[in-house]
């Protein structure tokens, strides 16, 4: 890792949104969910596209760090990364 990820910080509520769609997505009973209508992915990617997207999007004023530690905290109710969704 480089020294820029390691003197990072996440600030902000977007963390707990990314969190939020991991745990809905987990209790949804829909396979596939739409990303901005353009295209259609599996339930268990989508927050890791949304990820993706809005960083490719607003590469500069979004926190890669924040949003995917978001993700990870919101798999670990769900019993990890094995079950699917």
């Amino acid at each position: 890792m480089g020294s820029s990820v390691l003197s990072s910080c996440a600030v902000g509520f977007s963390g707990v949104i990314f969190g939020m769609i991991v745990i809905e997505g987990h209790l949804s009973q829909q396979a596939t969910r739409s990303v901005l209508g353009l295209a259609t992915v599996p339930t268990a990617a989508y927050p890791f596209v949304l990820l993706v997207l809005w960083q490719l999007l607003m590469w500069n004023s979004v926190s890669f760090l924040g949003h995917l530690c978001g993700i990870l905290v919101g798999v670990d109710p769900c019993g990890g990364c094995d079950v699917p969704c």
